[in-house]
């Protein structure tokens, strides 16, 4: 059960937006695709606890009868369901008022049969107060159906799309990753990473939270099983909806987005690269300048200027060079320097330059001695 995630601020709007359906006295239909976080209906019914109805909880039975029946077993007593044989009938049962119904149907207990029953149900409701009824929501896996239930007075329909924001990401793998991280930089990059790759899907961050940095940049063999294990290994889409519903492409900031698995192992790669090296530049960047910032301090690296470039550009100035560029300095002067330094410009000129062209820093540069002791190498010089 996720309840960590159900309380993020854009998860947590759509578990406000079925509460405040539901307190209002409309019946609700949520949409789900196939891969979802549990634990909506305890975000749900923790929202509702101080309300004057009482949530319940109902898994209709695996068998053949049909949605109002298996309500009227559920909660009316041996007399009183044998009086009911419409939805006005089941309204009319005192026992019956004043609840919230949660109910999760799947392809084994009926879900065709309830898409239907839910629409007639609300259109009873309309005659009565929301004081006088019931409200059934109805908590239906997108992927078993295409026949969609349409919004009406007392009837409002959710639908698990494009609530996520990047934030609502790396706030939940933040919380999630574990200790595996041998500096600061490395944590900062594998959850910067790992809330790209993951985009709207927490399950992505599940499993990849416990990983090492290597297996975070490396994602491939993570996104074979997880492809495997959701049916993805054939290539090919359906339409948008099916798409949606199998967990494959999702809205995410407005936009149309294909999972990070289906990417891995369909392509195509670039996008899935694209994705790696955008979380890596909000990181990598600052640090590099970080680290420029620190070499230039206190007049210490003075002595490479003047210094001209092979363009015939002079530099009088070393707080005007780029970290580049100081490491082409350090290549030509014979002034002494730390040889830890001189490597880690080297390095650090050799992680832009991968970033300049677009490109993911090499996990090498990333585990190399000078990135991970850079502080006290900065501190020793």
């Amino acid at each position: 059960m996720n309840l960590v995630w159900w309380s993020l601020p854009g998860p947590d709007r759509f578990v406000s937006e079925i509460e405040d359906s539901l307190r209002h006295g409309r019946n609700a239909v949520v949409l789900l695709p196939k891969y979802c976080p549990e634990g909506l209906s305890v975000a749900v019914r923790a929202k509702l606890a101080d309300s004057d109805w009482t949530f319940s909880t109902f898994v209709p039975p695996s068998d053949e009868l049909p949605p109002l029946r298996k309500l009227a077993d559920r909660f009316l007593d041996d007399t009183s369901r044998q009086l009911v044989s419409t939805p006005n009938d089941l309204l009319n049962e005192d026992s019956f008022l004043g609840k919230i119904i949660w109910s999760e149907v799947s392809q084994l207990n009926g879900s065709l049969n309830w898409v239907p029953f839910i629409s007639s149900y609300q259109a009873a409701c309309k005659q009565r107060s929301p004081m006088k009824r019931s409200m059934i929501c109805l908590c239906l896996s997108s992927h078993l159906t295409d026949v969609l239930p349409q919004a009406d007075t007392c009837l409002d329909v959710f639908r698990w799309n494009d609530y996520v924001h990047p934030l609502d990401m790396l706030l939940y793998t933040s919380l999630k990753v574990e200790d595996q991280f041998q500096s600061d930089l490395h944590r900062a990059v594998g959850i910067n990473v790992i809330a790209k790759l993951a985009m709207w899907d927490p399950l992505v961050v599940d499993c990849l939270s416990s990983k090492s940095l290597e297996e975070i940049l490396d994602p491939g063999k993570t996104f074979e099983v997880m492809a495997s294990d959701r049916n993805w290994l054939t290539p090919g889409l359906g339409n948008s909806f099916t798409n949606w519903a199998s967990g494959k492409t999702h809205l995410f900031q407005e936009k149309e987005e294909r999972h990070s698995a289906i990417l891995s192992v369909h392509g195509p790669k670039d996008l899935l690269d694209h994705r790696m090296w955008s979380a890596q530049v909000g990181v990598i960047f600052p640090f590099i300048e970080e680290c420029r910032r620190s070499m230039i301090n206190g007049g210490r690296l003075n002595s490479l200027v003047p210094f001209q470039t092979d363009e015939k550009k002079v530099y009088s100035d070393v707080r005007d060079m780029e970290i580049g560029l100081i490491a082409q300095a350090f290549q030509r002067t014979r002034n002494f320097f730390d040889p830890e330094l001189k490597k880690l410009a080297y390095r650090l000129r050799d992680m832009r330059n991968d970033l300049a062209h677009l490109e993911g820093v090499k996990t090498k540069h990333l585990m190399s001695m000078e990135v991970q002791e850079y502080r006290r190498i900065l501190d020793a010089s």
